[in-house]
């Protein structure tokens, strides 16, 4: 749904199908399962932007950073 990506910096029909409505779900999973080249471009889109933005060894180092000025502050 939508409220289910928010804040993420994902795209519908690039990374993942925003569905809205059951008819919306049913619409977007029959999509899939028949278009096995979609559902395979939209989960590689989805992992590279999963690992580009959200892996741990990405975020973790600012993180550790500012906890560390705080301690020793």
């Amino acid at each position: 749904t939508s409220l289910g990506v928010q804040g993420l910096d994902l795209q519908d029909g690039v990374h993942l199908r925003v569905a809205n409505s059951p008819d919306d779900f049913a619409h977007s999973v029959v999509d899939l399962w028949s278009q096995p080249e979609l559902r395979q471009q939209l989960a590689q889109a989805a992992r590279l932007r999963i690992e580009q933005s959200y892996d741990w060894a990405r975020l973790f180092p600012p993180l550790e950073q500012a906890l560390l000025e705080l301690v020793h502050a």
